[in-house]
């Protein structure tokens, strides 16, 4: 909510305390005056200059404060007096509430003050013409306005800076006219003369320019002087503008200048003539042109930019339409939540209606904060708080607006969603109807203004003695101002200056406000346009937003309005909602060619709109070649945008089951294999949702047709379908007959196995016993189930609640995790079954059959298709971040840094790697490797070894030429795995060739010697036992430094495919996998791990994705018994730990899947927090143990706090998690520094310790050997 609030003046000065401060600034002055505007004349502002905000704490949008010696006093106009009288600290300050009788202007006061007095203004806050009317005025009682520093600045503490966001340049396309244009025209008005432009909004205008400096406001600080010679842009931080907008100001010709220069270069003017608007320049400009001659005349921008060219026009028709769609969604999710009982606050309505916006690809962002009023709330005219619930038996308003791209929206309007309304509400409504229709069906000569429109729209509220306190409309911008002068329907003296055009736009909003009780506004955007009589002009409006009929008395009405009110629906709007191909459900390319097939062939209808829905389609080169065909047979059409970062947000269903780890239970074993696969099907739901938007492109279809004025009859058909011409005909035959009861028409479908079928005019009635497609009329409020995936009944589900498909059983108890259906609707039973449609071939004859079988394949195709789909889409994005050669253990970046360290001769670094030469000498010399003095290479038959030392082994050699940068160690890791995975020896690497290669030429090694024997003497049953990640790191270590070939690499990674086959396919490797322990753990890490390395992206992530399901499991060994020895229990639960957070370092690594670390279990476990929780209640045991067990605690534990470490700091932050992190920050030390030599145990470990010796000799310690080398803290 508090993104909603934006202003706050709540300071440490209270009232009483800032109007002292500002009095005694004033010294000498009598009062001083605090305008709203800023520098620009802007009616919103900046916090910077937020100035009479900051003082008075009233946060409306217009209002004057006036200070004097003894009394402050708030000038606002009827839409703010309840705003202002809640915000104003009543006890210092007064409200004026002008517009009543008896209350003056602000302007008024200041001309009644006693003579002789002395009223204070900064010049850069009012304008020129008012400054100077009360310079006159004042003058002549003997009064004087002096101009000073502002003096709210002066006293005002940490005032904001100004903003300075990015510029964008305007795309001509939308702009519709060229800068080059603009500048030329209006040069030639300026007639030689130079001109100040101070207005914000004919700044961007006129040069195609947009920014985001004032909150809603497309507009950017600065200033421009346009001359006959040249035009000058006066920014903040010119030098920041990107390269595009550099280049398109260069091509203009306009010179960039400092934004605080522009009163010194004016002040360097001489005997030269300016036009200067005398409401739109400050009047610091004025003095700074000093005795240069000046010309009071309107910017003739502002005509120009108020009347609107054809693309503009053709924006803010085309933007409405998409506004229309979203309001229209947003209005139906806010009765549907209401009308089910459910809490809405207002704030959650504002952010739900920004959502449906954002949808959109033109979408920019609000045209002005919106409001979400319920019932006393609406009184308040710009109601701002959107804190309380709305009540749904309270008349709701909403005024909202929105930016696109192609032009500005502004929309209020008045909704009651349950209960009836009382008369009296019902008699406000009718008549502001009444008001609202006399504007937009006015028909007036030319020449006429908005200010003389005033008393039209009124006059049907005087009758009942009914008013608003605020004006009839406004100009409004394109993607500019929603507020935009110079034009405007009111009681303003201005808008009597300015005659109404063709192509200007005005807003239509007036209203009715009854305090504490409820507000009534409605408002629409209006386009001027010519009338069909000469020399007359008239409206149409841009809205397409439907009314709330429930307030409508139509006995008031006379039968004009009640036809305006009652637009003539007699279209039907035929969809196509367009999805994603999903082999093996679909052929691949069917979409096209049932698409290209229907605009082919289907016949037009009459009075009946095709629109096709292209329904987050994923590949963007397959959406490219639909829109060309579309375009080619000049279609239309509508996007649901594939939104690739927000589908990266989405996770799966993983906390749902009734047990954690449930894929690894014994239930899901014993499920069969289609019940296992809807299990998986439930994981995507969320993704599906997104993905396929089953259900959501049906309802935005729905939504899109209740916002076209005429529709009748909405369509919402499935991609596949056609209409033949007897069809259709009975379709619409029906509807004519039964259209007027029934809301609900459900129209059988036929599956087709050849479209061509459809060319021999045997257009007959067929069998049709396939599931049916749904037509709407245009009242209809049922829309279908959002939370019904594609797969699971997603049509069903509404074809039951309407008592289409009672048969079917369809509200039986499903599993516990599925979505539950909603219960029958109001509207059961208000259906009909009309008429029959076909669905194109799909490309599999075995689906389309009218038989069991065909039914049970599409089904089970369905759900392989759907997580095929899902597991593509997230292969494509992980792979742009993905490399199977990246480390998936160790890290680069922090490897590197520890060798600088040693480089650096860090003695504790160094100690380590000296310690690291010994052990890799003795490796050498046990493996009996060492390499000759002579081009004669020992070929020896070592012994079998297990892959637990072999991977001890290669680590050891690998980090010794790392570090050292010793070939003997490289080479001596690289003959072991190729001796132990390739059955080779090493390359002969002397030649008599090999002085060419410091000549830039390069030869392949000589071909390697086979072993005697072709049998591995790996048993793949130690991988059940063995961690090799970091094997696999010290792979891509040497292949990296060319110990190992290309060739060589690509056979281990075929060597490992062949170890990672035997995981996932072995019956020791499926058990392992379902074991709740370490093993498990360790299970994973060898999956992801290997499948890192073998490039099996979409095994990597589904495993990296599914190993979070486990945490809810635990992390101890909770089947040791008490008994034993309680080492065990210690060893095996850091163990466990430790395999977790090498599992969530190699996921982080890998950059692709959804991290690990800080995930929460349904039941609250988290592997961070298990972690610390193990350090710390360990670190607490340690005073109690002797000295030799609590040495082989803090042995174990050593390793585990620093890699955790290293972890969480490269996890992302997760609220809740900071406390674990600051604890290990603070107590890491507490279990031996990093680079601590591994002590003996002195002769303790017998028994349980021997044990546990031998289990970390095995390689089941966690952790591969010299780990410290490899993590950088």
């Amino acid at each position: 909510m508090s993104k909603l609030i934006k202003r706050f003046y709540s300071s440490t000065a209270h009232a009483s305390s800032k109007l002292s401060a500002l009095r005694a600034a004033m010294n000498h002055l009598d009062a001083v005056l605090i305008p709203s505007e800023d520098a620009h004349q802007s009616e919103y502002t900046a916090e910077c200059d937020n100035r009479r905000a900051w003082l008075s704490g009233f946060t409306g949008s217009a209002g004057c404060a006036i200070v004097t010696k003894k009394e402050a006093l708030l000038f606002t106009d009827g839409r703010y007096f309840i705003q202002a009288s809640n915000e104003l600290d009543n006890a210092h300050w007064k409200l004026m509430k002008q517009g009543l009788p008896g209350v003056p202007t602000w302007q008024e006061y200041i001309k009644q003050v006693p003579s002789g007095s002395t009223i204070g203004i900064d010049p850069t806050v009012i304008n020129a013409g008012e400054a100077k009317e009360l310079e006159k005025e004042l003058s002549s009682r003997g009064s004087k306005l002096i101009y000073t520093d502002n003096l709210v600045d002066r006293i005002r503490p940490k005032r904001p800076s100004r903003p300075r966001e990015p510029i964008k340049t305007h795309p001509l396309q939308y702009a519709g006219q060229s800068v080059e244009s603009k500048l030329k025209a209006l040069c030639q008005s300026l007639k030689g003369k130079n001109m100040v432009i101070s207005r914000l909004d004919e700044i961007a205008w006129l040069l195609n320019l947009r920014g985001s400096d004032i909150h809603c406001c497309p507009v950017f600080f600065s200033y421009c002087v346009v001359t006959p010679t040249g035009t000058l842009l006066y920014l903040q931080s010119p030098e920041t503008l990107s390269d595009a907008v550099k280049a398109h100001l260069k091509e203009n010709n306009i010179t960039l200048k400092p934004y605080d220069a522009i009163t010194h270069d004016l002040s360097t003017y001489s005997s030269s003539v300016f036009s200067v608007d005398p409401e739109g320049t400050n009047m610091s400009i004025i003095k700074a042109l000093g005795s240069n001659e000046i010309h009071w005349e309107t910017s003739p921008i502002q005509l120009s930019k108020a009347v609107k060219n054809e693309a503009e026009m053709s924006g803010m028709i085309d933007c409405h339409k998409r506004d229309a769609v979203a309001l229209c969604k947003h209005f139906a999710w806010l009765s549907d939540r209401l009308c089910m009982g459910e809490k809405v606050w207002e704030y959650e309505a504002v952010e739900q209606l920004e959502s449906m916006r954002q949808l959109d690809p033109l979408y920019v962002g609000p045209s002005f904060d919106t409001i979400a009023a319920s019932g006393p709330n609406g009184a308040i005219v710009h109601y701002a708080q959107a804190s309380d619930v709305i009540d749904p038996h309270q008349i709701y308003l909403c005024d909202s607006g929105a930016h696109y791209l192609n032009g500005t929206t502004d929309i209020t309007r008045t909704w009651l969603f349950q209960g009836e309304p009382s008369s009296v509400q019902k008699q406000a409504f009718t008549r502001v109807l009444q008001a609202h229709i006399s504007i937009d069906q006015a028909v007036f000569p030319q020449g006429t203004t908005g200010y003389q429109l005033d008393s039209v729209a009124r006059l049907p509220l005087w009758k009942h003695g009914m008013d608003f306190k605020h004006g009839v409309g406004h100009g409004v911008g394109a993607y500019l101002n929603v507020h935009e002068g110079p034009h405007g329907i009111g009681g303003r003296i201005g808008y009597s200056k300015v005659p109404l055009q063709a192509g200007m736009v005005v807003t239509n909003e007036p209203g009715y406000y009854k305090d504490l009780q409820f507000g009534i506004r409605i408002e629409n955007v209006l386009r001027v346009c010519k009338s069909v009589y000469d020399q007359y002009l008239c409206f149409k409006h841009l809205t397409w937003v439907p009314l709330g009929i429930k307030l409508i008395d139509s006995q008031l009405l006379d039968k004009e309005q009640r036809d305006w009110n009652s637009v003539k629906r007699d279209q039907l709007i035929l969809y196509r909602i367009i999805g994603n191909d999903l082999p093996p459900r679909h052929k691949e390319g069917q979409t096209l060619s049932n698409l290209q097939f229907i605009l082919d062939h289907e016949p037009p209808f009459p009075n009946t709109r095709k629109i096709f829905l292209l329904n987050r389609i994923s590949d963007p080169a397959n959406e490219a070649a639909i829109v060309r065909l579309l375009d080619q047979h000049q279609m239309e059409y509508i996007r649901v945008p594939f939104d690739e970062k927000e589908y990266e947000q989405l996770d799966f269903q993983l906390e749902s089951f009734p047990d954690s780890d449930f894929l690894h239970s014994d239930d899901y074993r014993r499920y069969s294999k289609v019940a296992k696969l809807r299990i998986l099907d439930f994981m995507y739901h969320t993704k599906n949702l997104y993905a396929m938007n089953n259900n959501g492109g049906r309802n935005t279809a729905i939504q899109h047709g209740k916002s076209i004025e005429n529709a009748q009859w909405i369509l919402p058909f499935d991609g596949n379908c056609y209409l033949s011409y007897n069809g259709f005909k009975e379709i619409t035959e029906q509807l004519e007959k039964h259209g007027k009861d029934t809301k609900y028409f459900i129209v059988p479908m036929t599956r087709l196995l050849n479209n061509s079928i459809l060319l021999n005019n045997l257009d007959q009635r067929p069998k049709a016993p396939e599931e049916p497609q749904i037509i709407f009329r245009y009242d209809a409020k049922e829309e279908y189930n959002l939370n019904m995936r594609y797969g699971r009944r997603s049509k069903l589900e509404l074809l039951w609640r309407l008592g289409a498909l009672e048969s079917r059983q369809l509200n039986r108890p499903t599993v516990p995790w599925e979505p539950v259906g909603r219960p029958y609707s109001d509207e059961k039973g208000n259906f009909k079954n009309i008429g029959w449609v076909f669905r194109l071939f799909s490309g599999n004859p075995q689906q389309e059959e009218n038989k069991k079988e065909a039914s049970s394949i599409r089904a089970f195709n369905r759900l392989k298709a759907i997580q095929s789909t899902l597991d593509s889409l997230d292969e494509k994005i992980a792979r742009r971040r993905f490399g199977h050669e990246r480390l998936f253990l160790y890290s680069d970046e922090e490897m590197n840094e520890i060798r600088f360290e040693y480089w650096s001769k860090n003695p504790e670094v160094t100690a380590t790697v000296t310690r690291l030469e010994q052990v890799a000498e003795k490796v050498l010399e046990e493996n009996q490797m060492r390499p000759s003095t002579t081009q004669d290479h020992v070929k020896m038959d070592p012994d079998r070894d297990i892959l637990a030392g072999l991977s001890q082994n290669v680590t050891i050699l690998t980090l010794a030429n790392y570090f050292l940068g010793n070939e003997k160690y490289g080479q001596g890791a690289a003959n072991l795995i190729r001796m132990h995975f390739l059955n080779e020896y090493e390359p002969m690497r002397g030649d008599l060739l090999d002085f060419l290669s410091d000549q830039g030429y390069a030869f392949p090694n000589r071909q390697v010697s086979r072993k005697y024997s072709r049998h591995r003497t790996l048993n793949t049953s130690d991988l059940t036992r063995t961690d090799l990640s970091s094997l696999l790191d010290c792979i891509r270590l040497l292949r990296r430094r060319e110990w190992l070939t290309h060739r060589e690499y690509v056979d281990l990674q075929a060597t490992m495919a062949e170890f990672l086959e035997y995981l996932i396919t072995s019956p020791t490797g499926i058990h392992l996998a379902q074991m709740s322990d370490y093993r498990g753990v360790l299970y994973d890490l060898q999956v992801t791990s290997m499948a890192a390395f073998t490039d099996d992206v979409r095994l990597f992530l589904r495993v990296a994705n599914r190993c979070r399901m486990r945490i809810g499991k635990g992390f101890k060994m909770t089947y040791v018994d008490d008994k034993e020895d309680w080492r065990v229990q210690f060893h095996y639960t850091t163990l466990s730990l430790q395999y977790w957070t090498s599992l969530a370092r190699g996921i982080q690594h890998s950059r692709a899947a959804k991290e690990i670390w800080h995930y929460t279990a349904a039941n609250g476990n988290r592997i961070s927090h298990a972690v610390v929780d193990h350090l710390q209640s360990h670190l607490d045991l340690l005073p109690s143990l002797s000295s030799s067990e609590a040495q082989f605690v803090k042995s174990r534990l050593r390793p585990l706090a620093h890699t955790a470490l290293a972890v969480f700091r490269q996890a992302q932050s997760v609220s809740g998690t900071e406390e674990d992190w600051a604890w290990l920050e603070r107590h890491v030390g507490a279990f031996g520094s990093q680079w601590d030599k591994e002590q003996k145990d002195q002769g303790r470990v017998q028994g349980m310790l021997k044990f546990i010796r031998s289990e970390m000799k095995k390689g089941r310690s966690g952790l591969p050997p010299f780990w410290m080398l490899t993590v950088f803290n």
